[in-house]
């Protein structure tokens, strides 16, 4: 892949966490394995802080919801999935150490796919050719913090990770050092919380102290899985006690209702301005239904919730269904078959295929069968080779597709389980059908054809999946298949392979494994073969596809429109409008009502901007300060709707309203007012 510099987006988050430290001289220590201090003068970091934020953050995100109490400077990054939050932080590292020496960073992730993904990102061809020859030599060393092997004789050592991390110098300022983590081994007692027969940095026989001692700079990713008031984020700040902390993410924590966790924003790109930059893929939803059908659709509503037990409802029948942990749903539905219950909580039930319920929730037993199955394997199929067509055959250049596949279970793709075998037979029918119809077509199509045959002909190549089970895996076949997904990322979207042969690798399988901190830019179709049960983030959903695609050069496609196809069950069928909702709740104001905005939007419209400014404060829109009124707000928007920023039509469709649409009878606008006036004939 190639890395598209100067990004105006990515520059500004870049260029927002240096304009923090404007102004501070950064202490550097006699003893350079240290990374200098640059958070001692506060009150000038505080005003910088305040200035951004006057300059470019929404109102709604200036207020700190948890103050750090100065213990640690923290910094936000709102950056919506799939914009580049890794380049905008592997780039910011080496601006931090060009303008103020800063070279020992932790970049801390929560799960091992994330790890695995910031890893290649890091490590990769592209980061170096592209990003790291732009600093004059400097040098980024990661180290990778992994689960250590029991080590039965001998003296007892650091993990190499951390010591190099920590020993490591700058003495030339051309070396950044980098340790990678996840929350899992920041946790780690038997890691971390050890004391070992070695000493580091003088005196140091614990990681914890050892790490801490070098005064680093930390990266969060994903910082909605991070509480700052437990778990990782509290081993962090007790044990680590960074100086700063940088967090990135689409999402942070919840805190109390209505409140989300954000500090210190210094810049915010939301989901709706980047899908009207076209920064990211529209999103076309799909689901397999007829509206008639599903109203006779067997129903299954979640009742009642105990600590013990949890109470379904057949909503035809009334029936009611008492079940506890291990006990399987195929008592209320044959079709639920290897479903049971794995854990019930006060709030939530948890099925074995990581499905989460809440009270109220519904579930819909056909979903679930093997039938309904095939269905939705072949409708996403029928997607792929569309977009792969239109992908491969009618650019300049090639674009690799890939398809992912959310499923229950291992069981039913790992050791030729029904679902893996069911989908080989599809494919292999689809691949027949379409070698036929391309191999005497144009040059292109023929070429297309040969890849459709190489395809055939090596049917394993093409699937590749990952389950979290797959971490204790001993089989060689399955631990290729990971690699492909978690480290290959720059292998799989390459059309051919080094030595010419076509890399025929494009179905992805998982559960619920690859839902956050992993995307892939190539990824056309996301098929989900269940139901979420729970209202999960519409946009996590779709965030493995969001990212641009890139070509077989490796090059950034931003030219023209392309959309993800999201492929959903009908108890879903109201997904586009909840995405639609989402993004637009997320828009932010463009501007707070002031005189001046006031003036420069009634010039605009060629209005009075007295009669404007009191016909707002009359419908109780705006305060006689012109601050927004929160009750009225809604109705606001729809008044003026063009003082708010929404989401811009053809972003995000549903392709079922999209048909139902197209199938209305047209009639010339003569013959309707014709009859029109007949049926007013009485």
């Amino acid at each position: 892949m190639r890395l598209e510099q100067n990004l105006p987006h990515q520059s500004a988050a870049i260029n927002a966490v240096l304009r923090v430290f404007d102004g501070v001289e950064p202490e550097i220590s006699s003893d350079r394995t240290k990374c200098p201090l640059l958070t001692l003068e506060m009150q000038t970091i505080k005003k910088n802080i305040a200035q951004i934020q006057s300059d470019s953050v929404p109102e709604s995100l200036r207020e700190n919801y948890a103050d750090s109490n100065n213990k640690y400077l923290n910094i936000d990054i709102k950056m919506e999935t799939g914009t580049g939050k890794t380049y905008v932080y592997t780039k910011t590292m080496f601006e931090l150490h060009k303008a103020f020496g800063i070279n020992k960073f932790i970049v801390l992730v929560p799960t091992v796919p994330i790890k695995e993904g910031a890893k290649a990102f890091l490590k990769s061809a592209y980061m170096k050719s592209d990003l790291q020859s732009l600093y004059d030599g400097t040098e980024l060393r990661l180290h990778v913090l992994d689960a250590q092997k029991p080590k039965t004789k001998g003296r007892k050592s650091f993990p190499a990770a951390i010591q190099a991390f920590a020993e490591n110098t700058d003495l030339n300022g051309n070396k950044i050092d980098v340790l990678l983590t996840n929350s899992g081994m920041m946790n780690s007692a038997k890691t971390m919380d050890a004391e070992y027969d070695q000493t580091l940095l003088g005196n140091f026989t614990n990681p914890y102290k050892v790490l801490q001692s070098v005064n680093p700079f930390v990266i969060i990713d994903e910082p909605h899985k991070f509480n700052r008031t437990k778990g990782t984020f509290k081993t962090l700040l007790e044990k680590v006690k960074p100086q700063c902390i940088i967090r990135y993410g689409a999402t942070f924590p919840e805190m109390a209702k209505d409140k989300i966790d954000y500090e210190n924003v210094v810049y915010s790109l939301n989901s709706c301005k980047a899908f009207n930059d076209n920064l990211v893929k529209g999103v076309q939803v799909e689901y397999i239904a007829d509206e008639e059908k599903i109203k006779d659709q067997i129903k299954i509503k979640v009742l009642e919730i105990n600590t013990k037990s949890v109470r379904f409802q057949n909503e035809q029948t009334k029936k009611t269904f008492d079940l506890t942990e291990t006990d399987s749903l195929s008592a209320i539905d044959a079709s639920f078959e290897n479903i049971h219950v794995s854990a019930i909580s006060k709030a939530e039930v948890e099925l074995n295929n990581g499905m989460i319920l809440h009270k109220s929730d519904s579930i819909y037993p056909e979903v679930f069968s093997d039938t309904f199955q095939t269905t939705m394997l072949n409708l996403a199929l029928d997607r792929h080779f569309e977009k792969e067509y239109e992908n491969f055959c009618n650019g300049l250049t090639k674009i690799k597709t890939l398809s992912l596949f959310f499923i229950d279970s291992i069981e039913s793709f790992r050791n030729d389980g029904y679902l893996r075998t069911e989908f080989e037979r599809l494919l292999k029918q689809k691949l027949n059908e379409l070698i036929e119809k391309y191999q005497n077509g144009s040059d292109k199509e023929k070429e297309y054809a040969d890849y459709l045959s190489y395809s055939l002909s090596h049917i394993n190549e093409t699937i590749a999946g990952y389950f979290a089970e797959d971490n204790n895996t001993d089989s060689d076949e399955v631990k290729e298949e990971v690699d492909k997904v978690l480290r290959q990322k720059d292998e799989i979207i390459k059309v051919k392979k080094d030595n010419g042969d076509w890399e025929a690798t494009r179905f992805i399988f998982s559960k619920w494994t690859l839902k956050e901190g992993w995307d892939n830019p190539n990824i056309f179709v996301i098929a989900k073969l269940r139901s979420s049960g729970s209202e999960t983030s519409k946009l996590q959903e779709v965030g493995r596809g969001l990212r641009l695609p890139v070509d077989e050069l490796g090059e950034r496609q931003s030219e023209k429109q392309f959309y993800l196809r999201y492929i959903i069950d009908f108890s879903e069928k109201d997904f586009a409008e909840k995405l639609l909702g989402e993004i637009n709740a997320g828009a932010e104001r463009e501007a707070k009502i002031t005189q001046t905005f006031l003036e420069a939007y009634a010039k605009k419209k060629q209005i009075d901007v007295n009669a404007f400014m009191f016909d707002l404060i009359q419908k109780k829109f705006i305060t006689y300060k012109g601050e927004p009124i929160e009750d009225n707000l809604a109705e606001f928007k729809e008044t003026y709707p063009d003082l708010f920023t929404s989401l811009q039509s053809g972003k995000v469709v549903s392709v079922n309203a999209s048909k139902a649409d197209s199938e209305k009878v047209k009639i010339r606008k003569e013959n309707y007012d014709k009859l029109k006036e007949f049926a007013n004939v009485r």
